[in-house]
């Protein structure tokens, strides 16, 4: 019975032991990994197109690449002016932003459509090849997310890597969605399959 409690007590220690070993190793793992500031894409204080409270229409140029630049230097924008005021703006994403965030900062999309967009997963950066990517339209369809999955699932997910999102100036003709493109009908949901 002694021998029986001393096996015991050691696969107790051993267990613990291991266990802090664990945790050692996952708080060093998550020091040296640099998260995405919370705030990035907070739309701030204005209404959609909205980042950082900068509005294509309202925003200046110089303003919107000093602001990516202080929160960011792993993200890139572009942007188009007319003259020193922006009409659109793209941020660029480097394949740790998912559509999860999106909707965290954003809310759910008015209207959304896959469609097989070509480009390079995790498992092959140097290939190029057909993958299941959508576009949601946000603010009145003044705010486009581009995603794409890595697998070939023909679903939205909120796992969905996020490429770009793009903002425009407001159009004076109204919603700039294009004719036919689906209402959101929420994750995982039939958005139709075309043909290859």
């Amino acid at each position: 019975m002694l021998r029986l409690f001393q096996i015991l007590l050691t696969w107790i220690i051993a267990v613990f032991i291991l266990s802090g070993v664990v945790l050692v190793a996952v708080r060093a793992i998550a020091q040296n990994t640099q998260p995405l500031p919370e705030t990035y894409l907070d739309p701030g204080e204005c209404p959609q197109p909205c980042w950082q409270g900068i509005q294509p229409g309202t925003g200046l140029e110089r303003y919107f690449f000093s602001v990516l630049e202080r929160i960011n230097l792993h993200y890139s924008g572009t942007t188009r002016s007319n003259g020193e005021i922006l009409t659109e703006f793209e941020l660029t994403m480097r394949g740790d932003i998912r559509l999860a965030d999106v909707f965290a900062a954003m809310g759910q999309p008015s209207h959304a459509v896959l469609q097989y967009v070509a480009g390079t997963t995790g498992a092959t950066p140097n290939q190029r090849q057909l993958l299941v990517g959508g576009t949601l339209y946000f603010g009145n369809g003044l705010v486009l997310a581009d995603v794409v999955r890595e697998d070939e699932e023909w679903i939205f997910s909120p796992d969905m890597v996020v490429r770009r999102i793009r903002y425009f100036a407001p159009n004076p003709e109204g919603s700039a969605i294009p004719i036919g493109t689906p209402p959101w009908h929420g994750f995982g949901r039939d958005y139709g399959h075309p043909v290859r």
